[in-house]
């Protein structure tokens, strides 16, 4: 109709870039001896088992190097550090062909991660609690939050038996780091750390005491970090998570967070 403003479409929210966020998660997490190989980080941290710092970052072919001599530069590379080969393989993988190559090879195609992103306000919004006033705030991974990351690991598992170690490792991280943990009746139940770099917060290492599940205690933890994110002046935030992680991804979908891509490990079998 004449005179009256044609209607604007909605705001779209800005696609995620794989490339970036396999960037920003490799400085989040890293490892303590990385070789640079034409493009690619080769990542060994003999303190702890996680694949993350145990595997390969393939961001670039540049082709100074060729894709076969590459390949065999790693396998030496873990030779040496007495690891197996491991590939982290995301849309970002380059070259476009690498995991193809790397299934020819024999190596075993192993579940990894799925990375949802999504605005600082949103999630500000959806995970709005009184609980988050009572988090705790650390200006490292100190003595305390490793306490408390423990004890929300109820499975005995890596976090308990490397929980220092890892610390150690992230104390080392070059952008700015929070680490939050949250109480219920006197006892760890829920913790993270967030990142800030280049406008994105990454919410990482987030782990709940099983029996406080139910009782807001990760929402609470997620919105904490937002905050601090935001006073940081971050506005984009991605959350990495197990992808068998059932009950994550219920949260994730509550906290407005939308799926952006997955990984996969590529490891000698």
């Amino acid at each position: 109709m004449t005179g009256v403003p044609a209607e604007r479409p909605p705001p779209t929210e800005p696609t995620a870039d794989p490339g970036l966020l396999e960037e920003l998660a490799a400085n989040a997490v890293p490892a303590s001896t990385v070789w640079l190989l034409d493009g690619w980080l080769v990542r060994h941290t003999p303190e702890w088992p996680f694949e993350r710092a145990n595997s390969v970052v393939p961001l670039a072919h540049h082709g100074r190097t060729p894709i076969d001599d590459k390949l065999a530069v790693v396998e030496e590379c873990y030779r040496h550090a007495g690891r197996p080969v491991r590939y982290q393989i995301s849309p970002a993988s380059q070259p476009a062909d690498l995991d193809d190559r790397l299934e020819v090879a024999g190596y075993e195609r192993v579940p990894g991660i799925e990375v949802r992103t999504g605005p600082v306000a949103r999630v500000l919004e959806t995970t709005a609690t009184g609980l988050a006033r009572t988090a705790r705030f650390h200006a490292t991974t100190d003595d305390r939050w490793v306490a408390a990351w423990r004890g929300c690991d109820d499975a005995e598992g890596p976090v308990r038996a490397f929980g220092e170690s890892y610390a150690g490792v992230l104390r080392r991280i070059g952008p700015p780091l929070a680490a939050i943990s949250l109480e219920l009746d006197g006892r760890p139940a829920s913790v993270a750390f967030g990142v800030v770099e280049r406008g994105w917060v990454g919410v990482l290492g987030l782990l709940t005491r099983a029996d406080a599940y139910g009782h807001g205690a990760a929402t609470a933890v997620v919105h904490a970090v937002a905050a601090w994110a935001h006073r940081l002046g971050a506005t984009r935030l991605y959350l990495q998570m197990p992808v068998e992680a059932t009950r994550a991804r219920t949260l994730a979908d509550r906290w407005g967070l939308e799926p952006a891509y997955v990984l996969h490990y590529r490891v000698t079998s």
